[in-house]
């Protein structure tokens, strides 16, 4: 078995935003209900972020991410799953502002 360096299951998220797989297959890597939910609900996040945007999800991966956007998605995901879609997207432009990103 292969030893990622960032840990499995963030290698199955970027795997799964960057359209590699459906985030809806069966992934064969075992995870907990929670951790498949959270990576769907990134995983919507980014690709609605993007259109939001005008960015690919690549691009608007690597923004989360330098920006602190993904952190604060899986930081604070019991409360933001249960928002609206916009107002998600709405606090992701928010965090990405405070940590010097440009997009919104």
């Amino acid at each position: 078995m292969t030893d990622y360096p960032c840990g499995r299951d963030a290698l199955v998220a970027t795997i799964v935003v960057l359209g590699i797989v459906s985030p809806f297959k069966e992934l064969t890597i075992s995870m907990s209900d929670l951790q498949r939910n959270m990576i769907n609900y990134m995983v919507v996040c980014v690709n609605d972020y993007a259109d939001r945007h005008g960015l690919s999800y690549v691009e608007t991966f690597d923004y989360l991410l330098r920006n602190k956007g993904l952190d604060f998605l899986e930081d604070c995901y019991d409360a933001e799953h249960t928002l609206s879609l916009d107002t998600a997207l709405d606090d992701l432009d928010a965090i990405c502002k405070r940590n010097e990103g440009l997009v919104a």
